[in-house]
């Protein structure tokens, strides 16, 4: 992650530029989806988007999945899905929590291979 010299409110992450609302930077933490499934081309997620995408709900509001194209980038409307296909960044991938990384060492033989 680069700051952008030109604006302090600004981070430049990847081609991407987010505004910042704290000048704090995130703390590295070792997070990893949790994948729940993926869309293996923009045809799969026509077809069943509805189905696999449905969140749970907790008290108060509904849990929405987060898609990442093969690229990286979000995938949260059909004009990033449409974006996924034309530039062959499919298979699109959804998770909705994410889970602490296992360290290398206690990962088992058929994890690492």
């Amino acid at each position: 992650m680069t700051q952008d010299k030109g604006a302090s409110d600004h981070v430049a992450l990847g081609s991407l530029d987010y505004r910042v609302s704290w000048p704090r930077p995130a703390t590295p933490c070792d997070l990893v989806p949790l994948w729940a499934g993926e869309f293996r081309d923009h045809s799969d997620w026509v077809s069943f988007a509805t189905t696999r995408l449905t969140g749970t709900r907790n008290e108060r509001s509904e849990v929405k999945a987060i898609c990442v194209d093969a690229l990286g980038r979000r995938c949260h409307d059909g004009g990033d899905f449409a974006r996924a296909k034309r530039e062959d960044a499919f298979p699109v991938r959804y998770f909705w929590e994410c889970v602490p990384a296992q360290p290398l060492a206690a990962q088992t033989p058929e994890q690492s291979a």
